[in-house]
C-alpha cells in the first residue's frame, strides 16, 4: 500500500495514517510535485495532451505495480455548504489529476469519492474525468450513496465514481448486496457519556459564554433546533442552514459529520444528553472508525484537536469504503 497526499500541511494526518496502515511508500506533498499532465477540451471532449507522467522519483517504483487508486479530492468547491463562487475553486482541478495518475501508473481500478453536489458540476470535473478514463479504455460506473443504508449512524451521502479495466457492477447493486439496518446516535456513542476525559480525544471543545448559553437553552426547553432569537444575526430569518446550533437526537442517525463538529455553529453537533458539542471520539464513532483505530502520532502523542477534527470529518466512512472496495474487487475478479 502506498499513500499519496495531495494537500500540503498534512504531515500529522500522514503520521496517523502510517501508524495504522504501514504503507510501503508515504509521499506527502502537492500532487503537482508528483505528476505532470496537460488536458484540453471541456466536458465529453476532454483529452490528454501527451501522456501523463510521474515526476517524483520516490514514486517511480509504483509504475505498473498499482491495483487500486483511492482518491478524495477537496470537496469544498462543490459542497452545498458553500456558495456558488466556490464552484470556481482552483482545487477542483485535482479531480482530473486522478485519471492522469491512473494513466501514469497503469492502475487496474480507481475509486473517487466526493460530495453529492459534484453531480451538478458534471461539466466541470465528473464529465471530463469520465471521458479521460474512457479514452484510457476504462469502464465507468457512478452513483450517490446514502451511508445510513449501509449501517453508518449518519445520513452522509457521497458520490462515487469507479473506473476499471474490467467490467464493473452497478454501484446501486453493490449497495443493495450489503445493505444494513439504520443505526442511530444512541447505538454509536451512548456508552461514551461516562468515559474519562484523559486527553483531547475524549474532551469537547471549549465554548464561548454565548454558545454555552445557547446550548443550555436547548436543554432547558427540551428543544433540538435553536430558536431564531438565540441565533447569531447571520443565521436568523431566511437562514439557509437550519441545522446549525442543532442538537442530535438519540434515536435517529446523525447528519453529516464534517470537520466543524467541535463548533455548534457549523452544524447539528450538540450532544443529545450533555450540554456540549461532540468529542473527537464520538465523531469518529459516528464516522465508522473502530475504537481500535489509533489516532496517535509517531511519538505517541495526540495531534492537536484541530487536526483530529480534520482527519475525522474529512474521512470516508468505513462502510462506504467497504462497498467501493467490493466493487473494485469485482472489477479485478478478486475472489479471495
Amino acid at each position: 500500500m502506498s499513500s499519496l497526499t495531495p494537500l500540503p500541511g498534512t504531515l500529522l494526518i500522514s503520521e496517523v495514517y502510517e501508524r495504522n496502515f504501514h504503507p510501503r511508500i508515504s509521499y506527502v506533498d502537492s500532487v503537482w510535485s508528483a505528476i505532470e499532465f496537460q488536458c484540453a477540451g471541456r466536458g465529453d471532449r476532454a483529452r490528454f495532451i501527451g501522456s501523463p507522467r510521474i515526476v517524483a522519483e520516490e514514486l517511480h517504483g509504483l509504475i505498473g505495480d498499482v491495483d487500486v487508486i483511492l482518491g478524495g479530492p477537496p470537496c469544498q468547491g462543490h459542497s452545498n455548504l458553500n456558495n456558488r463562487s466556490r464552484r470556481n475553486d482552483p482545487r477542483n482541478i485535482l479531480y482530473l489529476a486522478l485519471p492522469a495518475f491512473t494513466a501514469a501508473v497503469g492502475a487496474k481500478c480507481v475509486i473517487i469519492e466526493n460530495v453529492p453536489d459534484i453531480v451538478h458540476d458534471k461539466g466541470l470535473v465528473v464529465q471530463p474525468a469520465s471521458r479521460l478514463f474512457e479514452s484510457l479504455g476504462y469502464a465507468i460506473t457512478q452513483g450517490v450513496i446514502d451511508g445510513s443504508s449501509l449501517g453508518i449512524p449518519q445520513t452522509r451521502k457521497r458520490h462515487l465514481l469507479i473506473a476499471a479495466q474490467g467490467s464493473l457492477p452497478d454501484v446501486s447493486d453493490t449497495c443493495a448486496a450489503i445493505a444494513a439496518p439504520v443505526r442511530t446516535v444512541r447505538w454509536a456513542i451512548e456508552d461514551l457519556c461516562e468515559v474519562a476525559i484523559d486527553d483531547d480525544f475524549d474532551s469537547p471543545s471549549e465554548l464561548s459564554e454565548v454558545n454555552r448559553d445557547r446550548i443550555h437553552h436547548l436543554f432547558e426547553t427540551d428543544a433540538y433546533d435553536m430558536p431564531n432569537h438565540k441565533r447569531p444575526p447571520s443565521h436568523r430569518d431566511g437562514h439557509t442552514y437550519p441545522s446549525v446550533y442543532g442538537r442530535l437526537q438519540w434515536d435517529k442517525p446523525a447528519g453529516t459529520i464534517t470537520t466543524g463538529f467541535l463548533t455548534p455553529g457549523r452544524g447539528r453537533f450538540i450532544h443529545p444528553a450533555l450540554p456540549r458539542t461532540l468529542t473527537p471520539h464520538e465523531a469518529a464513532r459516528l464516522q465508522g472508525f473502530p475504537d481500535s483505530f489509533d489516532f496517535r502520532l509517531k511519538d505517541g502523542g495526540r495531534p492537536p484537536k484541530k487536526s483530529l477534527s480534520t482527519m475525522i470529518g474529512d474521512a470516508v466512512p468505513s462502510n462506504i469504503s467497504y462497498m467501493a472496495g467490493l466493487a473494485a474487487f469485482a472489477a479485478m475478479d478478486v475472489r479471495s
